[in-house]
């Protein structure tokens, strides 16, 4: 499309993005999920055919330590996934 883009900030937290696209900053393509709990006036547009996604996981060492703290932060990105899910493995 060759066109001119004009970078003004690299932001490293997903769900802040709708707020700085809100505040006039400018566009950005982010996962659904980044615009659910966004109160500002947002137009989003779908693209691709079928709708893109991407599955995303948790990893541990096998022999972790930390096994019930990894368990319950499974859980509660289950619980913060909604409808988009999140499958045990």
């Amino acid at each position: 499309m060759n066109l001119p883009l004009n970078e003004v900030a690299e932001i490293d937290t997903v769900s802040a993005i709708p707020s700085c696209v809100a505040e006039g900053l400018g566009v950005s393509v982010v996962p659904q999920i980044a615009i659910d709990d966004c109160n500002a006036d947002l137009l989003c547009l779908p693209f691709g055919q079928p709708q893109l996604h991407r599955d995303i996981g948790l990893v541990e060492r096998e022999n972790s330590t930390r096994g019930p703290v990894i368990s319950e932060l499974h859980r509660l990105l289950g619980e913060a996934s909604g409808p988009y899910g999140v499958t045990e493995g």
